[in-house]
This record gives structure tokens, sequence and C-alpha cells, in this order.
């Protein structure tokens, strides 16, 4: 038998509600009803997204765990949940005023923000799924995805940094 050790995968589920709309600042209304549909009505729609993590690390001798679950729950949802829960994601999270809401989009962002939380403490995020229904999910395992702009994933939500400009309100 092999001495060195295994690496075990655990999943770790979480809900937030959000709303969003897709719309293309560039085209005219026409445009953007015409490829968007009723989803590119500006007063948005909103969804129960579930998020799910798979974490891989080693399982530690003394704890039989690879991670304390309630540490997972709280990374979890210090990186990617409080910035999203019940915000409308083009007017209040400033990665999606540079990227459209798509589910694609809000999987590089949901990984690259809980693998930065991970990292330090030797762990390793293999994939995220993000479901915006039982019909529609989207899984992501952090390679590079062309069009998605990086630039702004880890700016925190509007509301949790005053000093941020408010799209619609002008207020901080």
């Amino acid at each position: 038998m092999s001495s060195q050790r295994k690496k075990v995968t655990l999943l770790r589920r979480a809900d937030f509600v959000a709303a969003h709309y897709f719309w293309v600042d560039a085209w005219t209304a026409e445009q953007n009803f015409e490829t968007f549909g009723v989803t590119a009505n500006r007063f948005g729609h909103g969804h129960n997204y579930e998020l799910i993590a798979a974490i891989s690390g080693e399982v530690h001798p003394d704890t039989g765990m690879v991670m304390n679950l309630k540490d997972v729950k709280k990374i979890m949802n210090e990186s990617v949940i409080q910035p999203l829960d019940f915000k409308c994601l083009n007017r209040q999270v400033p990665f999606f005023q540079d990227n459209q809401p798509s589910l694609e989009a809000l999987s590089v962002y949901l990984y690259k923000r809980l693998e930065r939380a991970l990292s330090p403490l030797g762990m390793c995020l293999e994939w995220v799924e993000i479901r915006e229904s039982r019909e529609l999910s989207v899984l992501y395992n952090g390679s590079p995805i062309e069009g998605v702009c990086m630039d702004r994933v880890f700016e925190p939500s509007i509301e949790d940094a005053p000093h941020l400009q408010h799209l619609v309100t002008g207020l901080g």
C-alpha cells in the first residue's frame, strides 16, 4: 500500500436569491429584446440559485475530515453568498457591470472567489455548479473562459463598499 495520502472531495451546497437581466448598452432596445427576449426587461427577474462546490483535500488524521463543514459554510457565506444574496447582479455587483450575468459568468465569479478563499487553507476547489432552476445549470472547473472580464471579480457588492457609486440611484 502506498504511503501517499489520498485526497477526498466533499460537496457543499448553498442557496441564494438574486435578480438580473440581459442587456448590451451598445445595442438598441429592439436588438436587446430580439436577442434576449423578456430577459432584457431592465426591471429584471429573479432566481433561487443553488451553488454546489466540490472541495478536495487530505483527510486530517486527528479530525477525520478534509475540512470542518461549519468552516466551509462560513467561507462560502463570506466569499460568495453575502455579496450576491438579494442583489440585482447587474446593478449591485461590480463584476456584472463588466459581464453579462449569465450562468457562465456567474460560475466564473463563484469559482474565483471560492478558490481564493480556500487556497490558503490547502484546499483545492475542483469545480462549482450553479443552478438557476431544476432544468438549467453550469458546471465550471476553473479553466479560462474567453470573453469574461476578470477585472472586478474581487470587488465587494455596492452595499458592502459604501465608497462605490450605485449605478441607478447614485447613492453610495
